[in-house]
């Protein structure tokens, strides 16, 4: 299903809306569905569409289709064509609402699991409510309260955009393989020549309700081979980029991953070391402390391993009562009340 909102003059849209009530758009009742056709040629029209209409204010109304991308392309035409403007849904909103509460219902429509959706509703009472006190608070006592809020910015603006959590690591230490295992089916290709991997490979899930997403990337090391090696620098850009590195040792050959590690951690500090292929040691393994160990390919210590993704992606929660942006506009709304020049 696809929903188109309206607003302005509402009998607009009769040139091409027969509803089966026979009212007019604009003599709906408010918050009461109509069931119609939608034709400029007229109701009896071979090509008509089936749509579900709803007035929600005397100038303002709702238009439910096919979600296809024909069925929405030929109804946004039509309404063209009687006279209306088409904009995006964020425009539309800021049209028929106040600014700030069509950004928080925008925002709100981003929400990618339930948790964050929960958290996002809570904000669409907050935040309105603390924007419009802002500007009545002294400047210092202002300052002080903004910057509380943009503190929670690394935390807000992953409630629709998901963390980025690389894999990284020397070849055919098993990245590919945990990539599948976290996200529940073969995403990556696994193959056990190093150098499989070209380019960086992405995939989303959700751990704890929160929205990650895992990027596989090409093995780090030394080559000749230029399509591998660019695989090695994108791989470089997206560590220096992620919200969580996972440097991947291999269990069986330890000694190979000091100075790798070393490499990646002048990119990124925020790292998380895990030693793989725990099932091949032929010695009991005892990893250094703060480290994980698995067996990506036999589901071993994925479950510990999930916990401390959580657990350093997302340390700690803003208070429930406490607004945070959650959105790029809302950022920059505080820092122009903060008095920021640049915002």
């Amino acid at each position: 299903m696809a929903t188109i909102g309206l607003g302005g003059q509402l009998d607009l849209l009769d040139a091409a809306f027969h509803p089966r009530n026979r009212c007019s758009a604009a003599a709906q009742i408010p918050n009461h569905i109509a069931f119609g056709l939608w034709s400029l040629l007229g109701p009896g029209a071979a090509d008509t569409e089936e749509v579900v209409y709803c007035r929600i204010a005397e100038h303002q109304a709702e238009l439910h289709c096919h979600g296809g991308a024909a069925a929405v392309s030929r109804i946004l035409a039509d309404l063209t064509s009687c006279g209306c403007r088409v904009v995006s849904s964020g425009e539309f909103a800021a049209l028929v609402t106040d600014p700030v509460l069509a950004d928080v219902d925008l925002t709100l429509s981003q929400a990618a699991t339930a948790r964050t959706a929960q958290l996002l509703l809570q904000q669409r009472t907050l935040f309105p409510a603390a924007v419009s006190d802002l500007k009545n608070l002294p400047p210092d006592e202002r300052g002080q309260r903004i910057g509380e809020m943009l503190s929670w910015w690394w935390f807000g603006r992953h409630q629709t955009a998901p963390w980025q959590v690389v894999l990284c690591g020397e070849p055919n230490v098993g990245k590919s393989t945990l990539m599948n295992a976290l996200v529940g089916y073969e995403r990556a290709i696994v193959f056990d020549q190093p150098g499989t991997t070209r380019d960086v490979l992405t995939a989303e899930t959700a751990l704890a309700g929160w929205p990650i997403q895992f990027l596989d990337t090409a093995g780090l090391r030394e080559t000749d081979e230029h399509l591998e090696a660019e695989g090695i620098q994108k791989a470089r850009q997206r560590v220096h980029a992620a919200d969580l590195v996972i440097i991947m040792h291999d269990a069986t050959v330890p000694q190979r991953s000091v100075q790798l590690a070393r490499e990646i951690e002048k990119l990124n500090t925020r790292v998380l070391q895990v030693w793989n292929k725990i099932d091949q040691c032929p010695e009991a393994f005892t990893p250094p402390t703060g480290h994980v160990q698995i067996s990506a390919l036999r589901n071993l210590g994925l479950e510990e391993l999930q916990r401390a993704i959580v657990a350093r992606l997302v340390p700690r929660q803003p208070p429930e009562d406490l607004p945070i942006p959650c959105s790029a506009w809302q950022q920059a709304l505080l820092l122009r009340l903060s008095g920021h020049r640049d915002a």
